[in-house]
């Protein structure tokens, strides 16, 4: 028993860490602008990790992939000074992540597994889209602020989008057989 949560809290750990690489990677290679006067945006691909993280081992390795994922990034990155909705939107992939896996098992076929596992990522990035634009406001107090960079999130979304979701399906095809024994 000791040692299965000893496995998963370094998976967890690991997993956490390759979202802070993958974080650090999207922001310094994938940023673009926007004509629109919306700021920069992000092609992220840092949620993939935490989202298996959650599927494989449960809502509270899921929620601590997210935690640990934005903490280290805090910690790093001189952009991020506190904790704030931001570290919530990242703790909701490990969450989504478990949601995944449970609504995945009461479907036989893996076309229906993974058409639902696409859409509930494609609700936990609009969920993410809505936390990170309450946060914008919070920070700049300015509705126009939150439309005009709301813009640039959309667009990132219908980029990352496909890959978020193709990847993890990959990923949770191949390691179900590693980490589940199926």
């Amino acid at each position: 028993m000791k040692n299965n949560q000893l496995v998963r809290m370094i998976n967890t750990s690991m997993m956490a860490t390759m979202s802070f690489g993958l974080k650090i990677i999207s922001r310094n290679f994938f940023m673009y602008t926007i004509i629109v006067n919306s700021g920069q945006s992000v092609i992220a691909f840092w949620p993939i990790p935490i989202f298996i993280a959650g599927y494989f081992y449960g809502p509270f390795y899921g929620l601590a992939a997210g935690f640990i994922t934005d903490t280290i990034f805090i910690l790093f990155d001189p952009s991020a000074q506190f904790y704030n909705l931001m570290t919530i939107s990242a703790m909701i992939w490990g969450l989504f992540g478990y949601f995944s896996r449970i609504v995945a098992q009461h479907f036989n076929t893996k076309k229906m597994k993974y058409t639902l596992i696409a859409i509930l990522i494609t609700i936990c990035s609009f969920t993410q889209t809505f936390i990170n634009s309450i946060q914008t406001y919070f920070e700049t107090r300015s509705w126009l602020t939150v439309y005009q960079r709301l813009a640039g999130r959309i667009v990132g979304l219908g980029l990352t989008l496909p890959i978020l979701i193709i990847v993890s399906i990959i990923l949770i095809d191949r390691l179900q057989k590693i980490i589940l024994n199926e």
